[in-house]
């Protein structure tokens, strides 16, 4: 798997891991029941839980909800949660239909996995003023931060953004011989939307690390971050 400059990246045993995953997902989903195993990331077992049938409510006042996944970083567990995780209409192709939903489900277990690593490598990176990792308030003492915001989603939800251009770019140029560009594809992010808004100096650190992370086939003429910011 690619390494990222930069960033929180993917186990060393993410191939493996992902190979379990759809084995035990597509057994979930033919007998809908969750189904679980253990392995091992960084020496460390971590749990992988498919859930068919979670409990949506769960978490709230918490949490910006219904999620896809979630990492419990006491238990050591990533779940993955299926009827969140399928948000988009793939029409009534069953092959595409399937191949849209590994990709979802690739992607969810991408960033959770991210997650895995930020407590197993003890990286929660960026220190907001004002809030914790989480973004809770130290001073009013309640949730405040969108969920994309909080200093511990920085890392993974670039690295999902960082995935879906470089799969995006690759698809085009495959099809019509073209690449997205660059900026539209920033602009058009509501992870950058968000941070741009809310925080622009780690706006300005997430489009640098963006950028030193697209491979050169898939740049569109020769991007530099000063060209955005």
């Amino acid at each position: 798997m690619k390494q990222y400059k930069g960033i929180v990246n993917l186990p060393k045993e993410y191939k493996q891991v992902w190979e379990m995953t759809k084995k035990s997902y597509m057994i979930s989903k033919k007998h809908n029941e969750n189904r679980s195993f253990t392995t091992n990331i960084e020496n460390t077992p971590i749990t992988i839980i498919i859930d068919q049938k979670p409990d949506l409510n769960a978490g709230k006042g918490q949490w910006d909800g219904p999620y896809a996944g979630q990492w419990d970083n006491e238990k050591y567990e990533i779940t993955i949660f299926p009827a969140t995780m399928m948000r988009g209409d793939w029409g009534n192709d069953e092959g595409y239909k399937l191949e849209c939903e590994m990709q979802e489900l690739k992607l969810t277990l991408h960033h959770e996995l991210r997650h895995a690593m930020q407590t197993l490598l003890n990286r929660n990176i960026h220190k907001t003023k004002g809030y914790d990792q989480y973004g809770y308030s130290k001073k009013s003492k309640v949730w405040k931060l969108k969920h994309s915001l909080r200093d511990i989603e920085f890392h993974p939800k670039l690295g999902d953004e960082i995935t879906r251009y470089i799969e995006l770019a690759a698809l085009r140029k495959k099809i019509a011989n073209r690449i997205p560009i660059i900026s539209a594809f920033i602009n058009h992010s509501d992870f950058f939307k968000d941070l741009k808004d809310s925080f622009p100096v780690k706006w300005k650190e997430a489009v640098k690390k963006f950028i030193i992370n697209i491979p050169k086939e898939y740049e569109y003429e020769n991007y530099t971050a000063t060209k955005i910011l």
